[in-house]
């Protein structure tokens, strides 16, 4: 019996030492392609969420531990504990976004999606990304220039857009590559040329979405209708 026993442990740490193999050798043939999902971010409108009386860029930089930021694309940029372009980035307070989102964010050395990036407004919030911001300087170039561009050669990741009012742009967004996109809850309107623009060979999946007005918007330059 004593010998059984010690044969039965010598074969279980065996089989241990084997499948500790097996789980390096899975780990390093696939660990290019496996992504951990990221945290979720917040992102404040105009109305101060986490009670520390800031606002727009001054959240953005605040701290790197509440996860709260003021702009978007701070929100899915990698500094001060963002998102990085994989996870959640959520809208929690209503508010005007004058801001071109960009998904990867090239301009800022963001090159990648680094997982299935999600922005969306929270429930019973407005999110509206906006180009005409009443008074701002920059109210003509962000008109003459796409709300949401979405860029990537990626086929393993995907973007989702939900409960965003995307308005006054050329296009509202923009996606191009071989970017995976689903848009769903979202509304486009008075955007120049077209309120959705999918090109090369994405994918665009678009549910519960509203396209109005495009093309009947005078400013920066008069349009035509699109679909």
């Amino acid at each position: 019996m004593k010998k059984f026993n010690i044969q039965r442990k010598t074969f279980l740490r065996l089989v241990t030492f084997a499948l500790i193999i097996v789980g390096l050798i899975f780990t390093a043939n696939f660990a290019k392609n496996d992504v951990s999902a990221n945290h979720p971010v917040l992102v404040e409108g105009e109305r101060d969420f986490d009670g520390d009386g800031l606002l727009g860029v001054m959240e953005d930089g605040d701290n790197a531990t509440d996860r709260v930021y003021g702009t978007i694309s701070a929100a899915l940029l990698a500094a001060n504990g963002a998102a990085n372009a994989n996870g959640q980035v959520i809208v929690v307070t209503s508010g005007r976004f004058p801001e071109i989102v960009k998904i990867p964010n090239t301009d800022a050395g963001q090159m990648t999606l680094n997982g299935v990036t999600v922005l969306e407004g929270a429930p019973g919030v407005m999110a509206d990304i906006d180009a005409v911001l009443a008074g701002s300087a920059n109210n003509a170039a962000r008109q003459a220039a796409p709300g949401i561009i979405i860029n990537t050669d990626q086929v393993d990741r995907s973007v989702i857009l939900r409960n965003l009012n995307i308005r006054n742009w050329t296009d509202g967004i923009l996606i191009s590559g071989t970017a995976r996109v689903q848009i769903t809850n979202c509304r486009l309107d008075s955007n120049i040329t077209f309120g959705i623009r999918a090109q090369g060979t994405s994918r665009v999946l678009i549910s519960n979405t509203t396209v109005n007005a495009s093309g009947m918007r005078f400013n920066p330059m008069p349009s035509i209708p699109n679909p």
